[in-house]
């Protein structure tokens, strides 16, 4: 998969980087002993040794926070799975799928009593975050819509995003648990034998 970074994005400057990675590393670190909404902008700023004044020069409040690491870390999480140019097929989609899901399992299992104020608080945001991806992984593969013949882009990006955001969430209230690979497997297979696109295997 070809980088999905904007070639004009403004360069961050290394002393903002550190910076950021204080404040947000606490803030994981808060999150993984308790709720989102025990947890207060103080209790952030302490946790990174900076002030406040420092944490509002970087964020607007505590939810911009919070989706900026949720975003930035799926995004990452996702994108781990796919060699660079990596074409979209059942394979492929299926281990985006699996990241997906591992990521939703490690985020709502560090606070598993809290699950519907996540689901609730960040549930666009994750959404969005994937079918960003999904969008700008079509768009990198020019092969990728003949797997989807008569719909439109646009139709496939959101269908594709909600249907494994919501299959990523039913897999997180189950327990036991399958595995996030096998249950992704079958989400995948799922939409694409609706869909008619690509079988697993079977060249595009």
């Amino acid at each position: 998969m070809q980088t999905v970074s904007c070639p004009t994005e403004e360069k961050v400057d290394p002393r903002v980087r550190r910076t950021r990675k204080l404040i947000e590393d606490a803030f994981r670190a808060l999150l993984s002993e308790r709720a989102f909404g025990q947890i207060s902008i103080a209790d952030v700023t302490e946790r990174a040794t900076v002030n406040r004044a420092t944490f509002y020069a970087h964020y607007e409040d505590k939810q911009h926070l919070a989706t900026t690491i949720l975003r930035d870390d799926l995004h990452g999480a996702m994108l781990a799975r796919l060699a660079p140019g990596t074409p979209l097929s059942a394979e492929s989609l299926t281990d985006v799928a699996g990241a997906l899901f591992e990521f939703m399992g490690r985020t709502l299992r560090a606070c598993p009593k809290h699950h519907d104020e996540f689901r609730e608080t960040f549930s666009v945001t994750l959404q969005e975050t994937i079918r960003r991806f999904i969008e700008e992984w079509i768009d990198h593969d020019p092969k990728a819509m003949s797997a989807f013949p008569g719909a439109a882009q646009e139709t496939v990006v959101t269908v594709l995003g909600w249907s494994l955001y919501g299959g990523a969430i039913q897999w997180s209230t189950q327990a036991p648990r399958p595995p996030a690979s096998l249950a992704a497997q079958r989400v995948v297979a799922l939409l694409l034998r609706s869909s008619g696109g690509p079988k697993r295997g079977e060249p595009r």
